[in-house]
């Protein structure tokens, strides 16, 4: 028994597939199929039923258990010693939710691969639930996310406070308060309550992200029902979606000021109106297992990001 012998066991049933664990692997299947044999003769057991479809026998399921732990403890082994030897290589492994890649890695990953050439950086991009899963089962060493919850064995890092805007179409506007459009958009300048709006169509995140569970903690709160016409994954299709008059949709602040439309003082497509302070907002943090050895890369990338969410 190996070390690659028990990753690619461990590919193979996460994909439930030989076909595609071979591909993310970039080798051919029958070269996975003969680790996996190896494993196999080495136990002298079977790992897979095959048919209908791929699946762990209970004692493949049980290697399954201990190879993730295995290969775990072999990865922080390894990063220990490279720290140790003040070698400034190895890998950074860092989650983030689709959306808030596009605003948070630029502004820090030029400063991170300057001071580390050497370091290789693979950006995991998913939803809250499963980085967060990830993270816990050491896929990922850090994760970038809204308001993680508390857990034993996650240390968090807050990095800035986050409040969130209705974008509101102006031609919704002109529907909801006719000739005294421009005056409530005035008085909603400085915030607004979500309650205002709710027969109006939104647009919002599906419920397995996190903003999406603030916005329906708030509509239970306050005990108001929304008008969904849509839900979907990206943010920015719904903003884009927006602006062209579909509907409302909520915002993080942190987006909209890397907008190019918010950048500007006046626009012919949206109001952007803030929510009011009941409502509350939201908390980037960086976390990491606690229980896991934490590089001095990730170190230092965690120092990076709270400098520059610091600015």
């Amino acid at each position: 028994m190996n070390f690659l012998n028990l990753q690619y066991f461990v590919m193979a049933a996460d994909e439930g597939n030989i076909t595609r664990a071979a591909e993310k692997l970039n080798i051919s299947q029958q070269s996975l199929s003969n680790h996996i044999a190896n494993l196999e003769k080495t136990f002298q057991v079977e790992l897979f039923v095959r048919k209908p479809s791929l699946t762990l026998t209970y004692a493949g399921e049980r290697l399954y258990s201990h190879a993730v732990r295995i290969l775990d403890i072999q990865s922080q082994i390894e990063n220990e010693m490279k720290d140790i030897s003040k070698h400034k290589n190895g890998v950074l492994r860092i989650g983030i939710s689709y959306t808030r890649g596009r605003t948070f890695l630029p502004e820090i990953v030029p400063m991170f691969k300057e001071r580390n050439p050497f370091v290789k950086l693979t950006i995991i991009e998913s939803n809250s639930q499963a980085l967060e899963e990830d993270l816990l089962r050491g896929y990922i060493d850090l994760y970038v996310g809204t308001n993680i919850p508390e857990r034993p064995e996650i240390t968090t890092e807050q990095l800035t406070r986050d409040k969130f805007y209705l974008v509101v179409p102006k031609s919704m506007m002109k529907i909801i308060y006719g000739d005294q459009a421009e005056e409530y958009a005035i008085k909603y300048r400085d915030e607004t309550p979500l309650e205002a709006f709710s027969s109006q169509p939104f647009l919002l995140l599906s419920r397995e992200n996190r903003i999406r569970n603030i916005i329906e903690g708030y509509m239970q709160q306050k005990g108001i029902h929304l008008d969904i016409q849509m839900e979907m994954e990206n943010i920015e299709t719904l903003f884009a979606l927006s602006c062209r008059g579909v509907g409302i949709t909520v915002y993080p602040e942190t987006f909209l000021k890397s907008t190019e439309i918010f950048r500007k003082k006046e626009n012919d497509q949206v109001y952007f109106f803030p929510l009011n302070e009941s409502f509350g907002g939201s908390t980037l943090s960086i976390g990491y297992h606690n229980q896991r050895y934490l590089t001095a890369a990730a170190k230092e990338f965690i120092e990076l990001a709270k400098e520059a969410c610091a600015v």
